[in-house]
């Protein structure tokens, strides 16, 4: 599990108030209670209804990020609005929609506007002069390795729940809500009930 935000744990290390929003040109931030790594044990129907989803999930961030590449290669402009993925979600991605769910399939296309919107940040960077000569910019690829999609669950903060004293993790997949335990120490308090600050 790895903060939601971590422009805000960053802040808090430096001393500086996230809710401030910092001096001009700084990013909003919101407070990031705690920041834990933990290894899942799921059951083995567990893993497998993960594994779908994660490859569900991978299959439609390398479709869209072919269309993106495509229009981008041919010269009609740099698509980083989570809109026009959400609104194949009836025609192109019609399937993948009814396997993801609304709010599921919602955060995937939230997940690749924001790499868009970084590659066409790091572009204005490299134009301004601001990047490293060994610094190159590429547009947001595939996730694949060794010609396998690589599989990613991707769940919005308020969609998934976290005891700590029952030491489990409650996301929200498709019409599932699957408990998923781990057996890492994580910090806070024992019978603490977990707070949306996390993301998987």
């Amino acid at each position: 599990m790895i903060p939601l935000n971590s422009w805000a744990q960053l802040l808090m290390e430096r001393g500086n108030d996230p809710h401030s929003g910092g001096s001009e040109g700084q990013a909003q931030s919101v407070w990031v209670w705690r920041c834990d790594t933990v290894r899942l044990h799921p059951t083995l129907e567990q893993e497998e209804l993960l594994q779908s989803v994660g490859d569900t999930v991978a299959k439609l961030i390398n479709m869209e990020n072919y269309r993106r590449r495509r229009a981008l290669f041919e010269g009609k402009g740099i698509d980083y609005n989570w809109k026009s993925a959400w609104k194949r979600r009836e025609t192109d991605y019609i399937e993948i929609y009814k396997l993801l769910g609304s709010v599921n399939f919602h955060e995937t296309c939230r997940f690749i506007s924001e790499m868009w919107r970084s590659f066409v940040s790091t572009l204005k960077a490299k134009k301004k002069g601001k990047l490293e000569p060994w610094q190159q910019v590429r547009p947001p690829g595939y996730r694949k390795r060794e010609g396998q999609r690589l599989p990613i669950i991707l769940v919005r903060f308020d969609n998934y729940k976290v005891d700590l004293q029952k030491k489990g993790i409650t996301p929200s997949i498709l019409e599932h809500r699957i408990t998923l335990r781990w057996k890492t120490k994580v910090v806070g308090k024992a019978g603490e009930a977990g707070s949306a600050n996390h993301n998987i």
